[in-house]
């Protein structure tokens, strides 16, 4: 952590990544286009951030929270990569599960799910009466 040097060890899961330091993002973005990804919908944000909270979870619960079908929302978050299908339960019609990947802490910068920043009941149901610091 202490080296001048342009690159840094980052620990995601049990592993480790090999990556270019922060503060030299604007020399790195010089050298290379960005890829031009349309950004995810709101739909999507909310199924994976259902997701990511409530890992491993099924299609049928993430659509019970939402309200709303998230075949779409699903199908793009696994071709980004951000989630994929964790096996299957050991339940009726053994539905599929669904977790997080690697490439989902890469970009939001995390080293395992632990690292969410957490979320209060209350807010969620209440966000009126939250208040911004």
């Amino acid at each position: 952590k202490n080296s001048r040097r342009g690159i840094m060890i980052r620990e995601i899961e049990k592993g480790y990544q090999l990556c270019t330091r922060p503060e030299h993002y604007d020399y790195i973005q010089k050298l290379f286009e960005p890829r031009q990804r349309p950004g995810l919908s709101q739909a999507a944000y909310e199924t994976l951030a259902i997701i990511a909270y409530n890992q491993p979870i099924t299609r049928a619960k993430i659509e019970h929270i939402r309200g709303v079908n998230s075949d779409s929302s699903i199908t793009r978050l696994i071709e980004r990569n951000l989630i994929r299908e964790a096996g299957k339960l050991d339940a009726p019609g053994r539905p599929l599960i669904y977790e997080t990947t690697e490439e989902f802490l890469r970009s939001f910068g995390l080293r395992s799910p632990a690292d969410l920043p957490r979320i209060e009941m209350d807010e969620l149901q209440n966000p009126e009466n939250t208040t911004q610091d």
